[in-house]
């Protein structure tokens, strides 16, 4: 249960990431706005969605957060701390709070290390203190508390199903003191059954724990699923963010319809008989000058206004739902 008195988790004010990029010999090199001006807040027990096409700066935001890059500039505090004005040692034992749990279940699990071995590893590394027994009856708390029985805890990642991996992956990152778990495309390369037990398994343990999540991902359904709220990113800019349920019933942002309009429907008869939306018109390269609304290129509301004035974010009075748009449905 979110509590609205509580401080945020997490709170992101304007942040940014670009990167040069060279083209070659004697000519200019080319600034890429991968990430380019967000801004959000999670509350604790509460998951944040992040949609959006390949490229629109999902994972660059994760990456970010998690302290895999450094932001190009704006700031984000993190339990109430403010993350860019730490020296980056002290940042670094600030943000043990933050973990991660990846794509890809198996190419993020070291192939050489047993199952245990791999979620004992964040306490031998940052809580030396305990006794190597300590450590290895906590890392086994974890994964029975993930699922996983006591005989597999000695078995090699290539020994072990995706969904296994993926539990184990998830023990990883909680078996230490955590509090903002960002899932960046968690399920996406499982089974269609065994992501349902892991949004299950997730769910539950937010629960139980009183976790915050940054779930990050392309699929519409899972997202829903998982979401209290969804943004909506569209090349390194958050469109449209609101309560999932209102997002996906109502979406404002031409952009966000589109994408709720071409995800896949489990009903063959509806996938026929509804229409199909062709896009017309060029979308803009990431390198281009940020002018105007990004989407006007392949908008069908676009008018001059949307190509030479940049629409801001802004949020509704009643109900908190915002969106970038001169024209919102």
């Amino acid at each position: 249960m979110l509590n609205e008195n509580d401080a945020p988790v997490l709170e992101v004010t304007d942040l940014r990431k670009s990167f040069r990029l060279r083209r070659g010999w004697r000519k200019p090199a080319l600034e890429l706005n991968a990430v380019n001006g967000i801004t959000l807040s999670i509350a604790r027990g509460e998951t944040l969605g992040i949609v959006g096409e390949s490229g629109c700066g999902k994972s660059t935001l994760s990456r970010m957060l998690s302290g895999v890059i450094e932001p190009t500039a704006g700031n984000f505090r993190f339990e109430g701390a403010n993350m860019m004005a730490m020296p980056s040692g002290q940042r670094q034992t600030a943000m043990r709070g933050i973990q991660m749990v990846f794509q890809s279940p198996y190419s993020s699990l070291n192939p050489r290390m047993r199952a245990l071995e791999t979620v004992r590893e964040p306490l031998d590394i940052h809580h030396p203190e305990l006794s190597k027994a300590e450590r290895e009856a906590r890392a086994m708390a974890m994964l029975a508390e993930v699922g996983i029985p006591q005989e597999l805890a000695l078995r090699y990642p290539h020994q072990l199903s995706g969904g296994q991996q993926q539990r184990i992956g998830i023990a990883r990152a909680l078996v230490g003191e955590v509090s903002l778990v960002i899932c960046d495309e968690p399920v996406s390369a499982l089974d269609v059954s065994v992501q349902a037990q892991v949004v299950t398994l997730l769910r539950r343990l937010q629960a139980e724990r009183g976790l915050a999540y940054l779930f990050v991902s392309h699929d519409l359904a899972v997202v829903g699923a998982m979401s209290n709220r969804i943004a909506v990113m569209y090349l390194g800019r958050i469109v449209e963010m609101g309560a999932a349920r209102e997002l996906l019933a109502s979406p404002r942002h031409p952009y966000t319809r589109i994408l709720v309009e071409s995800a896949n429907i489990p009903d063959p008869d509806v996938e026929r008989s509804r229409e199909t939306q062709v896009l017309t018109g060029e979308p803009p390269r990431p390198t281009d000058p940020d002018v105007g609304c990004r989407f006007a290129g392949l908008c069908p509301k676009a008018s001059e206004l949307c190509r030479r004035s940049r629409p801001e974010l802004l949020t509704e009075p009643v109900g908190g739902h915002a969106v970038a748009c001169h024209f919102p449905n």
